[in-house]
C-alpha cells in the first residue's frame, strides 16, 4: 500500500497462544509489552506471572504454597462455616475434591485459595489486604442442565480446552460431517454467555478466525467437573 507517495508494508500480529512474549534483544521483563486502550505500557513481573499461568492453564487460587504444610494451616472458622452452610464436616476428602491442596513430594501442601479461606498467620502475611466476595454465577442453569444430562452445550466448549479451534475443526473434531446449525446455534450462544471468544476480536470475518475459550469458559468447566466428581465419588 501507499501513504503520502511512499511505500508501506502493513503486517497484522495476531494473538499467540503461548504468552508471555518480549523482544528478543530485551530479557522479559524488559521487553514484554501489554497493550492498554491506544498504548503499549511495560508488563508487570505481577501481569508476566498472569500471562505464565495463562499460557499452562492455570489459575492464581491453585498455585501452590511451599512455606506450610496443609495441616499446619488454621482453618477452624472456614470448617465451621462449611459445616453451617452444607452440613458436613470438611474433611480432608472434601479438601481435596475442592482442590484446596495436592500431594507434592509427599506432602499435603495447601493452595492460595485455602490460604485466603483461613484464619492463618501466613495470610495476613501474603494477601494483608485480600477481600473474599462470592455471587451467584448467571450461568447457574446450565450449570445444573449439564449435571442433569450433558448436552452440545459444554461438549463444543470441551473441545477448546487445549487450544483455539475454528468452526469446522470443532465439527470435526466432534465428528461431524458437516457443520450443523445446531452447533453454530451453540456457539453463538457460548460467545453471548462470555465463555468463548474470537481469537481474532479485531476483525470477527477474518479467515484464520477461530474461538478460544475466555476465563469464565475456563471456571465453568472446573465448576462441572468437580461437581461431576462429587457425584460420582463414593462418600
Amino acid at each position: 500500500m501507499q501513504y503520502e507517495g511512499k511505500h508501506v508494508i502493513r503486517t497484522q500480529v495476531f494473538k499467540g497462544s503461548t504468552p508471555p512474549y518480549h523482544l528478543k534483544n530485551k530479557s522479559r521483563e524488559e521487553g514484554t509489552f501489554i497493550r492498554v486502550g491506544s498504548t503499549n505500557r511495560l508488563a508487570s513481573p505481577e501481569m508476566i506471572a498472569e500471562l505464565e499461568r495463562q499460557k499452562q492453564n492455570r489459575s492464581f487460587d491453585s498455585e501452590l504454597v511451599y512455606s506450610k504444610a496443609m495441616e499446619q494451616i488454621d482453618i477452624e472458622t472456614f470448617k465451621n462455616f462449611f459445616l453451617e452452610k452444607t452440613g458436613e464436616e470438611l474433611t480432608i476428602s472434601a479438601l481435596s475434591k475442592l482442590e484446596l491442596f495436592r500431594q507434592e513430594q509427599g506432602k499435603n501442601l495447601p493452595t492460595n485459595a485455602l490460604i485466603l479461606l483461613s484464619d492463618d498467620e501466613l495470610r495476613k502475611q501474603q494477601f494483608p489486604y485480600a477481600k473474599i466476595e462470592c455471587a451467584r454465577s448467571e450461568l447457574q442453569p446450565e450449570l445444573q442442565q449439564e449435571l442433569q444430562q450433558e448436552t452440545l452445550y459444554s461438549i463444543t466448549l470441551m473441545q477448546l480446552t487445549e487450544k483455539p479451534l475454528n468452526t469446522k475443526e470443532i465439527s470435526q473434531k466432534m465428528g461431524q460431517k458437516e457443520i450443523s446449525g445446531q452447533l453454530r446455534k451453540i456457539l453463538r450462544k457460548l460467545h453471548k454467555d462470555q465463555l468463548i471468544e474470537n481469537s481474532i476480536p479485531e476483525s470477527p470475518n477474518h479467515p484464520a478466525q477461530k474461538h478460544q475459550l475466555t476465563e469464565p469458559g475456563r471456571t465453568f468447566l472446573k465448576h462441572l467437573t468437580n461437581a461431576r466428581n462429587r457425584e460420582t465419588t463414593p462418600q
